[in-house]
């Protein structure tokens, strides 16, 4: 993938995420104004049902009937101002004079019914002329009030309302607001209102309340938004990997190019060569030509034999063959052979143990070695060392050296296939990127894990733990 496709690519999801951010952002704040709206309304229709409601219950003690049977009663207008001292008996003492007319004389009985149901409910069962009595009491009963108030309003009922009446005068129930401006304020437009009579309602401003009747949508959006978020930088994620695949094998092409053409163009040289002098007649050239091209073509088949075992690793046919075996002796063996190989390096065993009995395959056993010190010659200093540690939960095996270390950005990467820590298009040092790929994954599967640390007096560790 070309670098400038990447970086199209990067700012159409950059783009994308931050368009969807912004639309879920504009989504909430407008759930939550039209929640706040809803919510002034349910708490206007709250104060109108509560004011209604209790209208209807002052209703039952204010208004009265009366009838007669097989009687005719004419239309009385009867007024009378009450106070505090007036008694029920005196008032309809006062409306039967009323109604009692001296060329009336005949006897008849007042029946007196409280309410509208009962009234109603009577007059059906008999047949009587009745008239109405109601009485208006512009006194408010405020704590019977604020009950229905409080049952008309929302589940999410506050810990302080209050109602402020005014028509003759002004009161407030339970108590006087000294500072309304933390209160939302609702007047009632119920019809039972009389002119000039206001009734208001103060509820606490708590944001908090909106929020939380808001909360399903926000969580909703917010799980869409992560989703998206999530899909978007998964996709940008595997586009990543798949460039880093491509630069890798870009790389190794250049590297396979590169391992291969040396030993190919020394073989040709050594057979060219063979052409410019009679082989026969000098048996000691020829034989210099023929080991000269035996030694490279040994390399050639090394390298296809390592990409090969590196092919295989990733299947299931690989099969560990393990069988007892003295781990001290195996150790030393190895390093002795670099020791021979690489004089100018100093290697060094280091272990309290005089000899470690424990079944394990040798053969890969010894590769996970020859890996780890090749990758310690080829780009370690010059003192190497090998630690062997066991303890009662786990076996660590340790490869250390003083070169220059491996910078932090390419540590994760380390262990991954055919990953080499970028050098440009130098080939100083020869490799595929294989070897720590195959020590992880045959430790691995002799149930062990590997780990790269980097110290004050290493600078490069691999430390491997095994299970005892």
């Amino acid at each position: 993938m070309k670098e400038q496709n990447y970086h199209i690519i990067v700012w159409l999801v950059t783009t994308t995420i931050l368009l969807t951010i912004g639309v879920q952002v504009y989504w909430n704040i407008n759930n939550y104004r039209y929640n706040r709206e809803q919510f002034d309304k349910q708490l206007q229709l709250a104060l109108d049902n509560a004011f209604d409601g209790y209208y209807g219950e002052i209703s039952k003690e204010t208004n009265f009937a009366f009838f007669r049977e097989e009687s005719q009663i004419d239309t009385v207008i009867f007024k009378t101002k009450l106070n505090s001292n007036s008694k029920f008996d005196d008032i309809i003492n006062g409306i039967s004079k009323e109604i009692h007319s001296e060329k009336d004389t005949s006897e008849y009985s007042i029946e007196i019914f409280r309410g509208q149901q009962q009234m109603d409910s009577v007059f059906k069962m008999r047949k009587a002329k009745q008239f109405y009595l109601s009485i208006s009491i512009d006194t408010l009963k405020a704590d019977l009030l604020y009950a229905y108030i409080l049952k008309a309003l929302p589940d999410l009922k506050p810990k302080e309302i209050y109602i402020k009446h005014i028509y003759s005068d002004t009161l407030w129930y339970p108590k006087k607001l000294k500072n309304s401006s933390n209160f939302i304020q609702k007047t009632s437009k119920s019809g039972y209102l009389k002119i000039g009579e206001h009734l208001d309602l103060y509820y606490p401003n708590n944001p908090k309340q909106i929020f939380l009747s808001s909360l399903s949508g926000i969580f909703l959006s917010l799980l869409l938004t992560a989703l998206i978020i999530g899909s978007l930088l998964f996709l940008l994620k595997i586009i990543k990997a798949q460039k880093k695949a491509s630069e890798i094998k870009n790389d190794l092409i250049s590297n396979l190019t590169h391992e291969f053409k040396t030993p190919i163009a020394t073989v040709s040289a050594a057979l060219e060569s063979f052409g410019s002098f009679q082989a026969a007649n000098n048996p000691g050239k020829s034989a210099i030509y023929l080991d000269i091209s035996r030694k490279q073509l040994g390399k050639l088949n090394t390298m296809v034999e390592r990409l090969l075992e590196s092919a295989t690793l990733k299947t299931e046919r690989l099969i560990l063959k393990n069988e007892p075996a003295d781990w001290i002796p195996l150790i030393q063996n190895v390093l002795e052979k670099f020791q021979l190989q690489y004089p100018e390096k100093q290697f060094k065993f280091n272990t309290k143990l005089d000899s470690f009995n424990k079944y394990i395959d040798v053969f890969h056993f010894e590769n996970i070695l020859n890996n780890l010190l090749d990758n310690a010659v080829k780009y370690g200093g010059g003192k190497i060392e090998v630690d062997l540690q066991v303890d009662d939960k786990e076996i660590l095996l340790s490869v250390s050296d003083n070169g220059n270390g491996i910078p932090k950005k390419y540590r994760k990467e380390l262990f991954n296939q055919f990953f080499r820590v970028p050098s440009g298009n130098t080939h100083n040092v020869k490799g595929f990127g294989i070897g720590l790929f195959y020590v992880k994954t045959l430790a691995e599967k002799m149930g062990g894990t590997i780990r790269y640390e980097s110290g004050v007096n290493f600078t490069s560790q691999f430390i491997i733990h095994f299970r005892k």
